[in-house]
């Protein structure tokens, strides 16, 4: 049971979340198999054309990997022209000659530590760099069997300026349960990992405020939504469509990233259509999506 009964983020204008495509050069165990088995890749012009006529204040680029998107180098800088918050969630698997020319069009960097493919000092490299210039946000997913070794690189990472780490509970992409922790391992996942610089501010996070049952509010993260378990919003009022648009490399435009509650209701490549304007009732039994948590404000009826 949510112990809440309203959840506000901070985010305003329009945030719309771009699948640039559905090929990743990682295959993790845990991740869809749809986000990293493809070819595909959205249209440069049509992804370009759709953004000039929502006009969103912040994009995210994801994927499958956005590095290795044809486009991304155009793209990244098509964004900077039009003053948009530039977002990537990126694996750090490109060169760091990539992110020397690449760095400098975005404003937000999150990279994913994944153990099964990473390489710890090729990562450390590319942390170090970065972090120069760019506070950094590092989600490390947490293998429940390889919990300990994921915890260990989580805190080498913390060590280095500017980095924020943050230890993402994984969930069963088959049953959209979440996987089994200890009640410790889902406790140590409830915090973010902040660097030893006492004087560095995550600019990157984004503030979440859940009000109780008696109104009295409080300030969260989406990994303490989760690892408490106050992520579930079935029967809900949520400003999915409103604030948040999901485009994915097919032309497919959600609601949210749980694409709920109809499915899609626009593609790219047909004649535009009128964006929602009023919220609409959750369906799904938990959210997990970070950026959804984040992003979408929800009201319990």
């Amino acid at each position: 049971m949510n112990k809440y009964k309203k959840i506000k983020s901070s985010n305003d204008g329009l945030f719309l979340e771009v699948e640039l495509g559905n090929y990743c050069n990682y295959t993790c165990s845990y991740c869809m198999p749809s986000v990293y088995s493809g070819t595909d890749w959205i249209d440069y012009n049509k992804l370009c054309s759709f953004i000039d006529k929502v006009k969103p204040k912040h994009v995210l680029l994801g994927g499958g990997e956005p590095t290795t998107y044809p486009k991304i180098n155009p793209l990244l800088i098509f964004l900077k022209s039009k003053g948009i918050i530039t977002d990537i969630i990126s694996n750090g698997s490109r060169s760091l000659n990539w992110w020397v020319t690449n760095s400098k069009y975005l404003d937000i960097i999150t990279l994913s530590f994944h153990l099964e493919y990473a390489n710890v000092f090729s990562f450390t490299e590319i942390l170090k760099y970065l972090t120069e210039t760019k506070i950094v946000t590092v989600n490390v997913p947490m293998i429940p069997e390889r919990f300990s070794e994921c915890h260990i690189i989580a805190k080498q990472l913390s060590k280095i300026k500017n980095t924020f780490v943050s230890l993402k509970a994984l969930t069963n992409y088959e049953t959209q349960e979440l996987y089994e922790y200890t009640e410790d391992q889902l406790m140590e996942m409830s915090n973010i990992i902040k660097p030893k610089d006492k004087t560095t501010v995550n600019k990157n996070s984004v503030t979440i405020k859940g009000f109780n049952i008696d109104g009295k509010e409080e300030k969260t993260t989406a990994q303490k939504l989760i690892s408490e378990k106050n992520n579930r919003f079935k029967s809900w009022l949520c400003w999915k469509g409103i604030s948040y648009l999901r485009l994915k490399y097919n032309g497919d435009l959600f609601r949210a990233a749980c694409e709920q509650p109809d499915g899609p209701f626009l593609n790219i490549y047909d004649d535009f259509l009128e964006l929602p304007k009023e919220p609409s009732i959750c369906n799904k039994d938990y959210c997990f999506c970070l950026t959804d948590l984040k992003t979408i404000d929800k009201v319990k009826l």
